[in-house]
């Protein structure tokens, strides 16, 4: 697309209607930051569309006013051509960021209508098609990109997750080595290719060779991340097992009285549990509102709690308090759901087990839902994944500390469980996969729901949502089984872990 001059004005202002909606919309807390960078980002752009807007300003049959130079115009006419492209790239981060993939696709594609060419463009769209399931065309922008610039780390891991999705095993495990020995590259992309490059190994069930990688890739993120660890945070295993204590000293607690606001519904377990298939699986349900993995929790606590308060104030929040906390968490819920109202609240975040005793004690009347999976499969899984670096997931940069960090977190659950009046339904993974009918019967009931049978057809609603969790492109397929039993291929690697593990077990009725 060639803008001139009669055009321009009619693109900037599509462009600055697009930039106010985006920028309009809510995000969490810990977005708004990146959400205003992009927002300022974008009208530094438009400046420029906006001031070349004047400068072409078409001055024949207007007396006294001098003839347009051609030069000069083609020369800013470009800059607005290149500013638009900006603008449309920016503007389809930002539609990212708040969730809505297509809004971002169109994005991309209007940047590419200004500036067939650009890499960037081609790259990011890649990337956003493959996450939309719409691997064809995501696969042949990932290789313009790459025609152009073989280095492009975007491309590169957009590629190589789309031939993963097409069981291309031995094709993908090219692509992300390129992508994760490309110079220059930022050090999150190339533990996010080692990682692709492992999981296309253990496909081929090269055992030796995928934990390589995953090795790789943690060793990347550990260097990169390693010294930021959030001490005060409850997650921390040290708070963890902190809390734990706390909790074996609990006394017996009065019966709660009746609250004005109800209890959401809670789904927890240790990451890679199986909590993001669950909450497919009832986000299917007419009458569920599943909210993903928000910050709404610590937004609401925080009206009533300072940091370090988590703790130490817990048992003396008074009935007032717990009711301010209940009220600010439903009014941030319908604020990003308004869909919520009337239905049944589903928050979804498998580490709020850290929040538990909090959790308990704000909404005593809650159901709990908590996902169960063999111990070593829950545990070489979480060493497999390149998540974002948190204080959690730092702790499976390493397979030692990954197992300690189970052992810290399942001993706080299952203290819990021991002490607390907790309204608990516990799913195991294997069951779920042996008959997902009969566990998401018992999982409505638990609820207060009615069974559909739309909740057997998760992967299919799950195509069209936005899912933030590592669990995100497996839960579009069927449900499938050769995650079951996972890590006795990796038993000689994970022998230092397997003692602790073992114990796990057999605590929790898995055979060895």
């Amino acid at each position: 697309m060639t803008i001139t001059r009669q055009s321009m004005r009619e693109h900037l202002r599509l462009a600055s209607k697009a930039l106010s909606r985006a920028s309009e919309t809510r995000v969490t807390t810990r977005l708004q930051a990146v959400r205003q960078n992009l927002v300022d980002a974008a009208h530094k752009q438009l400046a420029i569309v906006r001031a070349a807007a004047l400068q072409t300003f078409e001055g024949i049959g207007l007396p006294g006013l001098p003839a347009a130079r051609t030069d000069h115009d083609e020369e800013t006419l470009r800059q607005a051509q290149f500013a638009l492209a900006e603008t449309w790239r920016t503007l389809a981060e930002l539609e990212a960021l708040r969730g809505d993939k297509s809004a971002g696709v169109a994005a991309y594609r209007q940047a590419l209508a200004f500036e067939p060419d650009s890499v960037a463009a081609h790259a990011q769209l890649a990337d956003l098609l493959e996450s939309s399931h719409a691997l064809a065309d995501a696969k042949t922008h990932a290789e313009r990109a790459l025609r152009a610039d073989p280095n492009n780390a975007v491309a590169g891991l957009a590629l190589a997750r789309v031939l993963l999705r097409q069981e291309k095993f031995a094709d993908a495990e090219r692509a992300a080595l390129a992508a994760a020995e490309a110079p220059r590259g930022l050090a999150d992309n190339c533990a996010l290719a080692w990682a692709l490059v492992g999981e296309a190994r253990d496909r081929r069930d090269d055992a030796t060779g995928a934990f390589n990688a995953f090795t790789q890739a943690n060793q990347i993120m550990r260097r990169r991340h390693g010294g930021g660890q959030e001490r005060h945070h409850p997650a921390h295993p040290t708070n963890v097992r902190y809390l734990t204590q706390l909790v074996e000293r609990l006394r017996p607690q009065p019966a709660p009285v009746a609250f004005a606001t109800p209890a959401p519904a809670f789904l927890i377990g240790f990451p890679r549990s199986g909590t993001t298939l669950l909450e497919q699986v009832l986000a299917t349900h007419a009458g569920v509102v599943c909210l993903g993995e928000t910050d709404h929790l610590f937004e609401a606590f925080s009206v009533v709690l300072k940091d370090g308060d988590l703790f130490d104030r817990v048992s003396a929040l008074t009935a007032a308090e717990i009711e301010t906390v209940r009220s600010a968490y439903l009014e941030l819920v319908r604020a990003d759901a308004p869909a919520a109202q009337g239905k049944l609240i589903v928050d979804k975040h498998p580490l709020h087990i850290t929040l538990l005793p909090l959790i308990n004690k704000i909404w005593p009347d809650a159901k709990i839902v908590l996902s169960l999976r063999d111990p070593r499969d829950v545990v070489l899984s979480c060493y497999q994944q390149c998540f974002g670096a948190n204080v959690a997931t730092a702790q499976f940069w390493a397979l030692e500390s990954a197992a300690d960090y189970y052992d810290a977190v399942m001993g706080l659950m299952l203290t819990c469980r021991a002490k607390l009046k907790l309204d608990l339904h516990e799913i195991e993974y294997r069951d779920i996969v042996a008959d997902l009918e009969r566990e998401a019967h018992a999982m409505a009931a638990f609820l207060g729901l009615t069974f559909e049978p739309a909740m057997l057809r998760f992967n299919e609603a799950a195509r069209a949502r936005a899912i933030s969790s590592a669990s995100a492109r497996q839960v579009t397929e069927p449900i499938y089984d050769r995650s079951l039993g996972r890590w006795r291929r990796y038993a000689r690697e994970l022998t230092p872990v397997l003692p602790l593990l073992d114990k796990w077990a057999r605590r929790l009725g898995y055979e060895e």
